[in-house]
């Protein structure tokens, strides 16, 4: 087609035209490449992703020599003796490492060394295993370095599958080629050199978390990989084995436990907090007493999760901080126990205990953690499934401010968030736990349940018609997850069962519309369920011979 042959009101003025074909070009590799890449990004996981505006911080004045420790080691000017391109900081649980890696990574972001973060999380989906890992390093990369990006987006254009294959193979195509191309083209160009991966004991899968170490170890070997790596994590069995074995050479340690006294800035973290608390309360000056200060300190085994959570309980508006305080410091840990957290578990279960219903609200924790959406949902669609209205709601979740991030009953926005994975450490220890403990089938049990209550609930024309949306539109995808949670429930629980004699689980509801479809793996569930365990029939019930093993 010509050029201009549909153009009009048009001016053209010395200037040359070639009539050239429609055979259209498009160059812009790097845009297009980059966009798909980041569809295979954990982009909660980044540091400044909006999900972390409230990720805890160093409070200022505290954790100041670590700080300082950090980025001597990042600069090259520490007084450690032989290099290290690696810097493993351990901690125990709730020592504060995640506040460090923040804090860092903002400090690098602000000196502009900063090339990549990742902030594994036990709560996320998308973030608490590694099939991102490689693409949101690499998106980070292509970021931080923009001399690098048309090489990773090249890789997407030509392979868009390269996201789905091993680990090596990723961070060959998408890091380490794009490095040497980039750095041929651009030999004098100084780039940012850190990258910061936090929480790798949070990757679900120990072994998976070998095979992070592994590919890491792999790269720092290699020379167009130019980056300084800072790795935090609890001393788990697999970090330790690999530290203190092949990645013990080349890797500065730092042990905040261990090569840090704590207790200072946790005294700072304390009357800071308490300041707030009594400007906010109009308390007198003198509160609180030195002596219970000193108690709280003594209590804390080095954990800001301790000094946080008792602050977090201290100040709920709905209380008076007064009274919180003095129950607070009336909880005994058992001294008979050596558990390190024995002091933060016995305060994680007496404001459990505080509850109205306090195993509905383990239990709801529990849920809360342990259901697999394929993304995040807002307070609005648990409430749902969990079956509250607002007065169960406010009964179940009240008193548990200081142990969980709960928005309003109706926010169809915001999500839950355990605030420390301490927490589900101790709801999963029957030792510790006791009564409030509840094993895997039994959640998984609970959990059926709800999902079939409100299938039941939702069985009506009208009743779909008058629900929450985000609700429906939760529920289809989510059915996979469903089946394998009853194949996986105690089907002789006699709850469990009547709604199994009752409800059609071969239904599930189509998002943003008021019927119902036939899902096969329900189906198929459906069959098992009433064929072996019910021994029922059902017109609903297509049984498939080959499931029944």
């Amino acid at each position: 087609m010509p050029t201009l042959e549909r153009a009009s009101n048009v001016v053209i003025s010395n200037s040359n035209i070639t009539n050239v074909e429609w055979n259209q070009t498009n160059h812009n590799h790097g845009l297009d490449g980059i966009t798909k890449l980041y569809q295979s990004v954990a982009a909660e996981a980044l540091h400044n992703a909006i999900q972390r505006s409230n990720a805890p911080r160093c409070m200022e004045g505290t954790r100041a020599q670590l700080q300082k420790d950090f980025m001597s080691w990042l600069y090259g000017t520490h007084h450690s003796a032989q290099w290290t391109d690696r810097l493993w900081m351990l901690g125990a649980a709730g020592s504060g490492k995640s506040s460090i890696a923040q804090s860092i990574a903002e400090t690098c972001a602000k000196k502009k060394i900063l090339a990549a973060t990742l902030f594994f999380s036990f709560r996320s989906q998308k973030a608490n295993n590694y099939t991102r890992f490689i693409p949101t390093i690499a998106y980070q990369i292509a970021l931080a370095i923009p001399s690098t990006r048309e090489f990773i987006a090249a890789v997407i254009l030509k392979d868009v599958a390269i996201v789905d294959k091993s680990l090596k193979a990723q961070i060959d195509a998408l890091i380490l080629e794009p490095l040497a191309q980039a750095r041929r083209k651009h030999p004098d160009e100084i780039w940012p050199h850190v990258i910061i991966i936090d929480g790798l004991d949070e990757c679900k899968d120990e072994e998976q978390q070998a095979t992070i170490l592994s590919i890491l170890h792999e790269c720092v070997k290699t020379p167009q990989f130019p980056f300084r790596i800072i790795i935090a994590s609890r001393p788990e069995p697999k970090m330790r084995k690999y530290f203190s074995g092949p990645g013990k050479s080349r890797t500065h340690f730092i042990d905040i436990n261990e090569h840090y006294d704590v207790v200072p800035d946790l005294d700072i973290f304390f009357s800071v907090s308490f300041a707030l608390i009594r400007e906010e309360n109009h308390i007198q000056d003198d509160w609180p007493a030195k002596e219970d200060v000193a108690k709280l300190l003594s209590r804390t085994s080095g954990q800001f999760a301790y000094a946080s959570t008792v602050v977090e309980y201290v100040k709920d508006t709905s209380r008076q901080p007064i009274e919180r305080l003095q129950e607070v410091l009336g909880i005994h840990a058992d001294a008979t126990k050596e558990h390190p957290l024995s002091s933060l578990y016995a305060l994680y279960d007496s404001i459990l205990r505080k509850c109205p219903d306090s195993k509905e609200s383990a239990m709801a924790i529990h849920i809360l953690n342990g259901i697999p959406f394929c993304s995040p949902q807002s307070a609005s669609v648990y409430n749902a499934l969990l079956g509250y209205g607002v007065d169960a709601w406010a009964r179940v979740f009240d008193n548990l401010h200081s142990l969980v991030f709960i928005p309003e009953y109706d926010d169809f926005e915001t999500q839950y968030k355990i605030r420390h994975k301490s927490l589900i450490d101790f709801l999963s220890s029957e030792k510790h736990a006791k009564d409030l403990y509840f094993s895997e089938k039994v959640v998984e049990t609970n959990i059926c349940i709800r999902f079939l209550r409100l299938f039941e609930r939702l069985s009506s024309v009208s009743a779909r018609a008058n629900a929450n949306p985000r609700v429906l539109a939760a529920l289809a995808p989510n059915n996979n997850y469903f089946s394998s949670c009853l194949l996986q429930s105690d089907r002789k629980n006699p709850d469990l069962v009547q709604l199994l004699r009752n409800a059609n689980v071969s239904y599930c509801i189509l998002p943003n519309k008021s019927e119902l479809i036939r899902p096969h793996p329900l189906n198929r569930i459906w069959a098992a369920v009433h064929h072996r365990d019910l021994g029922v029939s059902s017109p609903h019930c297509m049984f498939d011979p080959k499931f029944d093993d």
